[in-house]
Parts: structure tokens; sequence; C-alpha cells
């Protein structure tokens, strides 16, 4: 079925709320219609500011509400929003902030808000059933090895340049640690919702690549011994006992 076409007033409105230089007087006539105008789009950047602040809220205290609102501003305006969901409305802050000047001085802020993204994500994502370690008792050293296993859908890995694992938890509600800046260096990272709270853990090489091996997909023996490819010191026993725990492991669909 063709979609009915869209209205030209209608249209005219969406895009004089999302450009700054067009004026009331071509979509409005009469007085008060400048007013009128800005109200919608103030009502609008509200809307923006209010969305992205409820994903990235690390990277709202960051900057500051002032300077947030203002960054809301020009991400709504340049990134066409892809779903009528308020809460997609941050998928692509990241790669925004990678070429937005006022942020340059602040090279981590794209990680961060990949990092903040995947946390939104996670407390979003279906429940998954997880394996038990009493099921994994049952099979032998050699089902072990050749196992499929998945990670489930409220699980992200990340490997980033900056420690923002480490200042995303220096923010977070009782936290005893003192705030500080991102610093740059290889930070594996795992953000995954055990049970009902997101967590996120930053992981060592060895853990990182076992656990991306699974998602290649590679058998649990492979992947476990990717990781100690990736780093000697790994441990895959005590790795695979706090994925179980973690409840990070699904047997694939």
């Amino acid at each position: 079925m063709p979609e009915a076409p869209i209205d030209p007033l209608l249209a005219a409105f969406g895009a004089g709320l999302l450009d700054p230089a067009a004026t009331p007087a071509d979509i409005f006539h009469g007085p008060g219609a400048a007013a009128r105008f800005a109200l919608y789009r103030g009502n609008l950047t509200a809307h923006w500011q209010r969305g992205l602040a409820g994903a990235f809220p690390v990277l709202c205290q960051q900057v500051g509400d002032e300077f947030f609102r203002d960054l809301a501003r020009a991400y709504g305006r340049q990134v066409p929003s892809a779903s009528g969901d308020l809460d997609q409305l941050g998928a692509g802050l990241a790669d925004f902030l990678r070429d937005f000047p006022p942020v340059a001085a602040y090279p981590w802020f794209p990680a961060l808000a990949r990092l903040e993204w995947a946390v939104h994500q996670a407390a979003r994502a279906a429940d998954g059933v997880p394996v038990r370690a009493t099921d994994l008792a049952r099979l032998g050293a050699e089902q072990l090895d050749t196992l499929s296993l998945a990670l489930g859908p409220a699980t992200a890995l990340l490997a980033e340049d900056w420690t923002v694992a480490r200042l995303w938890l220096t923010h977070q509600p009782g936290s005893a640690s003192p705030l500080a800046a991102a610093i740059r260096r290889p930070s594996p990272i795992l953000v995954h919702r055990p049970r009902w709270r997101v967590e996120v853990r930053p992981l060592g090489q060895g853990e990182f690549a076992a656990l991306t091996a699974l998602t290649s997909p590679a058998p649990l023996g492979a992947a476990l011994e990717r990781g100690l490819e990736a780093d000697a010191r790994f441990d895959p026993g005590a790795a695979l006992a706090r994925w179980l725990t973690d409840r990070l492991l699904e047997h694939p669909s």
C-alpha cells in the first residue's frame, strides 16, 4: 500500500523546527507567530535533552546541564531519529561526538557515550535463559571442550582506548572512589545485567579475548585457549566460574 503524501504544512512545520534560520512567517501568519513557534522549538529541545540525559547521565555530569542542553539541540538537529521511541534517540551520539568541535578537547567522550549506550541497551534487553553450573557438571571433558555457548542479550563487549569504565564507575551512586578523568590506555569492558541491575566491569585482555571468541562463535575449549594466548595469566577455570555466577552464558538459539 503506498504511503500517504505528507501535508505540505506539516512538512514545513517539521523542517522549521529543525532549522533555526526558518522564520514563522514562512509557516504561520498573524501576531504572536514567532513566540508560539519558539515554544515548539523549546519543547523539542527539552525532549531531546531529557531523552539523552536518561541514557547518558555520566556524560551529562561531565559537561553540565547547560552545555548538555546545547549538545542535545545540536545532535537533534543534525542526526535525524530513526525511531519513534525516545529511548532510541541516542543511538548515534558516540559517532556525533567524534566530530563535534566543542568537545574536541575531551577525546574520551565518544568512548564514554558508547559505554553509556551499551548500559542503556542492556537495561532494556530481554531476559535470557542462562546456563547453570549444574548444566555443565553433567558433561564430560570432551563435551565441555566442544560445547557451543553464546552471550546473553543483556551483554556487550567493548574495546576502548580510554579508561571510561573506571570513569563510569566513579560516577555511580555510593561509589567510594574519587572522581577522575579518563586515561588513554587499551581498556576492554564488559557490560552485563546479571539480574535486575546493569553492571560494568573492566576486563583483562585474556578474559576479553575468550568472551569475544564465544561470539565468533567458537566452542568453549577454543575460546578459553584464545584467552590464554592473549594473556598467559588468564585463569580459564576461574573465568568460567565467574561467567556462570554472572549469568553471562546461554545456549545458542
